[in-house]
């Protein structure tokens, strides 16, 4: 009885990889245009955009993004510490690229930024470092203040549908869950 609960299970498993196998394998030959499969393609079409990127950290994506885009961008950041890092990261790259980029200490809470100022606004995990939801709230509507009326906001924030999904296929597969770090508060999707 116990044997045939294994074969079961392994079978059960086979199935699930090759489904997965199969579903990459078909999606990889009906590929949609890289633009609907990474938002960054499309966010910065023209060159010459005014961006603030919110929890910069150490400015690697920054970094990446200016090298790739004609872009101004400002990198900001709660700890002084990742600021300074992202400047001598900084410091690595061409003068062109040099001079179209700045870091600096920066509140999404409290931003010291004129409203209306940004083509395009850029938060990776930052909503989710904030300590409840109204807080997470203020710092949406706060990005909103900042981006122009006809600017975009990419949020890049986990979410709990998307920890629960990962979570249920790594059950599926064998894998042990995923804790929610207790540092992190993960947005509603339906927020």
């Amino acid at each position: 009885s116990g044997s045939v609960y294994v074969v079961l299970v392994t079978l059960r498993r086979f199935f699930f990889f090759f489904f997965i196998m199969f579903f990459f394998f078909f999606l990889m030959i009906r590929r949609p245009p890289r633009s609907t499969l990474f938002p960054y393609t499309t966010l910065f079409r023209s060159d010459g955009q005014k961006v603030l990127d919110i929890g910069c950290g150490n400015g690697y994506s920054t970094l990446r993004l200016a090298a790739k885009h004609d872009l101004d961008i400002e990198g900001v950041d709660y700890i002084e510490d990742l600021i300074d890092a992202a400047r001598r990261n900084l410091s690595e790259f061409p003068g062109e690229i040099k001079s179209r980029i700045s870091f600096g200490t920066g509140n999404i809470l409290d931003p010291d930024r004129p409203c209306g100022t940004y083509d395009r606004i850029i938060t990776t995990r930052v909503l989710i470092n904030l300590a409840d939801r109204e807080s997470q709230e203020k710092a949406a509507l706060n990005c909103r203040e900042l981006v122009k009326p006809d600017g975009k906001i990419l949020f890049s924030e986990a979410t709990m549908g998307g920890w629960k999904r990962l979570n249920m296929l790594r059950t599926e597969c064998g894998l042990s869950e995923i804790p929610m770090p207790s540092f992190n508060l993960y947005l509603d999707e339906s927020w």
